[in-house]
Parts: C-alpha cells; sequence; structure tokens
C-alpha cells in the first residue's frame, strides 16, 4: 500500500506522507464536529476541535511518521461513512486494518457486529484483494514473507527490545497496554500476557452484549467510543496509538449532559502532555526523578508511570457504566424507529 512513495526520494516520501496523514486527520476531526448536533457558533464544537488537535498521541505521531495517524483517519472516514456510504467505509477500514491491524482490528469487527453488511463484506473483500495481491506479487519476487515475518517478530518481542513491556527504564512506559501495567504486580512475562487478555476479554464480551442490546442510531457515539479504548489493551500500543481516543472526545461533548461525560474528558487532560517522555527526555524532570530515586519505588512505576493506561481503564468502565444505564432496545421501539424513518 505505501509501496508508491518509493518512487519519490526519502525526505521527499516521509513529508508527503506527513501532509497527506496529517491533513486526513484534521478532516476527520472536522467531520465529527460536523456531526455534532450544534451550531458552528457554540464553542464546544471549536473546545472539541482545539481538545483532539492538542493530544500530545497525536503530535508523537506526526513526530515519528507513524502509521497510526494515518490509519486513524481511516478509521474515522470509516465510522462517519458506515451509515451513508457503506462501500467507502468499508475500503476505509479495509486499508487501514491492513496498515496497521492492533490499531484497526476492532473497528474492523464492528460492522458485523452492528450488522452493517454491505460495510462487512466491502471491508472483507477489499481487504483479501490486498492481502493475496500482495502476498503474490512479492513471491513473484522471490521475498520469503513469512521467514522475514518471524524474524521480524522474534526480534521485537525479546526482552531486550524497547518495544517489551519488560524493558527496563522508563522508555517502556511508551507503551500503554494492559501488560504494562499487569507487569508491576505480577513480576511475570507470562502471566502478566494470560491476565491481561483474560481482563480484556471480559471487558470486550461485557461492551459486545451492552452495544447489541442498548445501542441505537441516536446513541452509536458510545461503541464506536468503547470500541476505541479496548483497542488499546489486549497487545501492542504505543502512545500515538491513544490519538484513537479522539472517539471518546466525540461521545463526550455530543453528551455533554451525562456526568460520564465531563468525568471522561477530566480524565483525558493528562492526554495533553508527553509526561512520560518528559521524564527521560527533559532534563530538570528527568534529574528530579533520578535524584529522588522515584524509577525504585512501586508506587511510581505502578501508578504514575502508566497513567495512560489507567486513563483508559477508567474510560472504559465509565462508557460501559453510561451504557449500561441505558434503557434497553424494545422490538417495539425498534418498530417505533422503523415507522419514524419510513415517515
Amino acid at each position: 500500500l505505501l509501496a508508491p512513495l518509493t518512487f519519490l526520494h526519502w525526505s521527499a516520501a516521509v513529508y508527503t506522507y506527513l501532509a497527506g496523514s496529517t491533513a486526513l486527520f484534521v478532516a476527520m476531526i472536522l467531520m465529527l464536529a460536523q456531526k455534532l448536533q450544534l451550531p458552528w457558533s457554540n464553542l464546544k464544537k471549536w473546545y472539541m476541535i482545539a481538545f483532539g488537535l492538542a493530544l500530545a498521541p497525536l503530535h508523537a505521531g506526526i513526530h515519528m511518521s507513524n502509521l497510526s495517524t494515518l490509519v486513524i483517519g481511516l478509521l474515522g472516514m470509516g465510522v462517519i461513512f458506515m451509515r451513508k456510504r457503506p462501500y467507502l467505509s468499508g475500503i476505509a477500514l479495509a486499508i487501514s486494518v491492513c496498515l496497521k491491524p492492533q490499531v484497526a482490528f476492532l473497528f474492523f469487527a464492528y460492522p458485523w457486529l452492528r450488522r452493517q453488511w454491505r460495510t462487512a463484506f466491502t471491508g472483507l473483500a477489499v481487504c483479501a484483494t490486498i492481502f493475496t495481491s500482495s502476498l503474490l506479487w512479492m513471491g513473484f519476487h522471490n521475498i520469503n514473507v513469512y521467514r522475514s515475518y518471524l524474524g521480524a517478530l522474534a526480534q521485537f518481542n525479546s526482552q531486550d527490545s524497547y518495544n517489551s513491556f519488560t524493558y527496563p527504564g522508563p522508555i517502556r512506559y511508551l507503551l500503554i497496554n494492559l501488560q504494562v501495567v499487569v507487569f508491576q504486580f505480577t513480576r511475570s512475562a507470562v502471566e502478566s500476557n494470560i491476565l491481561s487478555w483474560l481482563l480484556f476479554l471480559i471487558l470486550a464480551a461485557a461492551s459486545a452484549l451492552l452495544i447489541r442490546s442498548r445501542v441505537s442510531e441516536g446513541n452509536e457515539g458510545i461503541d464506536i467510543a468503547i470500541i476505541s479504548v479496548l483497542t488499546l489493551l489486549p497487545f501492542y500500543q504505543h502512545i500515538y496509538s491513544a490519538a484513537l481516543l479522539i472517539f471518546v472526545i466525540y461521545w463526550a461533548f455530543d453528551n455533554w449532559q451525562l456526568k460520564g461525560a465531563k468525568a471522561a474528558l477530566l480524565l483525558m487532560l493528562p492526554l495533553l502532555f508527553p509526561f512520560v517522555a518528559m521524564t527521560w527526555g527533559y532534563p530538570p524532570l528527568a534529574g528530579f526523578v533520578e535524584r529522588h530515586h522515584l524509577g525504585s519505588h512501586f508506587f511510581w512505576n505502578a501508578f504514575i508511570m502508566p497513567y495512560v493506561v489507567w486513563i483508559e481503564l477508567c474510560l472504559v468502565l465509565i462508557m460501559l457504566t453510561e451504557l449500561y444505564g441505558t434503557a434497553a432496545i424494545s422490538r417495539r421501539a425498534l418498530a417505533l424507529l422503523y415507522v419514524r424513518k419510513a415517515k
């Protein structure tokens, strides 16, 4: 999918990608703001745009030229187009899951959960086409994809890799998946993976049941917000992937009357500051941490440094509580909804 950029010089390719991915992300935020049931003269729309553009994870993704910025923009388009342009939605979701499956996998599954069949089957067909044609092309050029993948995966998962949640030093807290917190309690990589996946599966099952029974067209923003948080929990996610929380910001401003929405926005305020990067990249703060030996304290390692993970857990619990408090959708209510749409 990125191969056309190789026709350009390296620096030109990087800046072309950055310009395109950033523009797509900004366009997605503006489209989300347009969906708010408020006039443009209402400051809440502009607060939502400002909050989304000020997220430190977004700036981390742009700074590192990471694909997450592009993928999250595509996911936003997939969500926005799902009702009125299902085929475009399916294409956007398929491209996003091909580029970065660990960020897009739940969004790719979402149309199946909500029975949006045109989006679901379009996404599946496009994804299969891209996947098959890529394998055939690389096979034709004698590239052993399977061996290369296994070699890269082994190096990636090594405990000596800074991508590992067991890596010594503060850089591991740039990861925002559950294992980072659980490892502080278990001190075992295997147990951390098992417990993290178990907790994720429990939250995912509860979310699926509540979404199926309590989400309708009138409150559809909350299920996308829940999915965006759940995506960050089960396995490797870097800080730039937290830009997915733009969907939580949209839900909170769209449901400002709810206490849970206000609480969610307050919880996300720390995401406006790159605290973890500052603890080892900003000399005064790094020196303070070193002088007071904070890196050896359990509370510091389990609660302060992985604060983004705790924010994610609190956010999903807040939204599940709000969704649980929503009345279940009865058949009569669905029938009335269809009648209104027909009129």
